[in-house]
């Protein structure tokens, strides 16, 4: 019951973890007075279309969110992945920038910026450790591998490539693009849209070149728990409009946002601004943190417990410095005390409870139903049609279908999901009807001594992406993955 102090005025940000092919909602609850901040709603959501069809993805995630909550979300933050920004200019590339612009637009949202998830992975690592970060960070999303390097804190090197089926090829690749003279870190964090596990077993098992790595390098996996709090951990940074107030002349005020309070034209994404990094709190567990505004209040309100508490020690001083001089004056100085603290008290805690009492009046009144020329009846019939041209032509067909074989040369089992693409020369596409697994390769040894590997093979069926003529393909023509 708060008797004397302001209401914590409560609010909601939506914060939406864009990856290349879904992505995850988070709604915060912010308390202005307190600054704290805590997840109270969390859901992933799969693109339907790529970001071709984005807008109606958020707005079906914002409508779910407000229809179970019982509220209205007007503020937006985006979480996106390194390698849909530019790292030289540090701008969402097109055309993801104009799409996000739209979603901004269609959904009437107050847009408060953009944050990097390699910048919030990092920062979220340097505060739990409470240590700067020396790391050599890597991000895994589907169409890119990002890498990221850090020495003492500071960000020596980043850089994204294409992602393919070797994870070592791509990390060779990158750290073949690094300067000379930069040591990479021993320590490498992963994080991926989904998970890093057999990534980061091939990092671990792969003997890289002492020139790389000095010593085996030890891998650290981001895990959902990880990502909630160090989005929550970022959250004071735009959820909260006003800075932290300091009563020290020497604290340095903190900047929130870079791109916030901007117009919805610009969507807050400026060329070369970014989150500043500062100081931010410890979790306070797994959904809420407390943010440094609440060791420094926003107003000098006091409450009247405290000016009284102020006003015995003052006095308590008075006391000990007049011991010497007349009884009166301690007298009079405790009869103003007191009248004081009576005239606080009526002040501050006065109230009054009023109780009303009223006759009662019955009333009545007799309605005839038979004849009664308050009752108007009314019927009218809308006649209404409509149609539509049906226009333009439509090809139809059906798919080439056939029968594949997959050769396993590996030492290893090998699974394809149902819906992998194979391509044929000429850049056609068929797609696999179900799942398949094909058994390691047998390697055994010849009287010779020659270790002899027998191939291990699998048929499956497949079926053309699209109809066609172009489609009814050769025997024994050649695919790939």
């Amino acid at each position: 019951m708060n008797f004397f102090g302001k209401t914590d005025k409560k609010d909601y940000v939506i914060c939406v973890v864009l990856r290349h092919g879904d992505g995850q909602g988070f709604l915060l609850e912010t308390f202005e007075s307190s600054r704290k901040v805590r997840v109270v709603d969390q859901r992933a959501f799969t693109y339907t279309n790529g970001w071709d069809n984005l807008t109606y993805d958020i707005d079906e995630l914002l409508f779910n969110i407000e229809n179970d909550n019982k509220i209205t979300v007007k503020k937006a933050v985006f979480f996106v992945y390194s390698h849909l920004v530019d790292l030289t200019t540090r701008e969402i590339a097109s055309p993801y920038k104009e799409i996000l612009e739209k979603i901004v637009v269609d959904n009437e949202l107050d847009i408060l910026g953009y944050l990097e998830m390699d910048q919030v992975v990092s920062r979220y690592f340097t505060e739990k450790e409470g240590a700067t970060l020396s790391a050599t960070m890597i991000e895994v999303d589907t169409p890119a591998v990002s890498l990221f390097i850090y020495q003492a804190g500071e960000l020596m090197f980043s850089e994204s490539v294409a992602r393919t089926e070797n994870i070592i090829t791509d990390l060779t690749d990158l750290f073949g693009r690094t300067q000379k003279g930069i040591t990479l870190p021993s320590r490498i964090i992963m994080y991926d849209s989904t998970s890093v596990e057999e990534e980061s077993s091939k990092v671990i098992a792969h003997k890289w070149p002492k020139d790389i790595f000095m010593h085996v390098p030890k891998v650290d996996i981001v895990t959902e728990m990880d990502v909630t709090n160090a989005i929550l951990q970022s959250a004071p940074e735009f959820a909260f409009e006003e800075p932290p107030q300091h009563s020290e002349p020497e604290a340095q005020v903190q900047t929130t946002l870079a791109m916030q309070s901007t117009i919805p034209e610009d969507l807050g994404f400026v060329v070369g601004a970014d989150v500043i990094q500062r100081h931010m709190p410890e979790p306070a567990g797994t959904d809420v943190y407390d943010s440094p505004m609440q060791s420094s209040p926003r107003s000098a309100i006091i409450s009247p417990l405290v000016r009284v508490q102020n006003i015995m020690e003052k006095f308590q001083s008075v006391l000990s410095n007049a011991s010497g001089k007349k009884p009166l004056f301690i007298g009079i100085a405790i009869v103003v005390i007191l009248v004081a603290s009576v005239v606080a008290g009526l002040y501050y805690a006065h109230s009054a409870t009023l109780t009303l009492y009223y006759d009662s009046i019955e009333l009545s009144d007799n309605l005839d139903f038979d004849n009664a020329d308050f009752i108007e009846k009314k019927t009218e019939v809308i006649e209404t049609e409509a149609s539509v041209a049906t226009t333009g032509t439509k090809e139809i067909g059906e798919k080439a279908t056939g029968e594949v074989t997959i050769f396993n040369a590996t030492e290893s089992d090998k699974t394809f999901k149902k819906g992998t693409k194979l391509i044929a020369s000429g850049s056609r596409s068929f797609i696999l009807d179900s799942d398949v697994t094909v058994k390691a390769a047998e390697k055994t040894v010849t009287s010779s001594g020659d270790i002899l590997t027998t191939t291990s093979k699998e048929k499956a069926n497949i079926t053309a992406e699209d109809i066609g003529t172009d489609y009814n393909l050769a025997k024994d023509t050649k695919f790939y993955f």
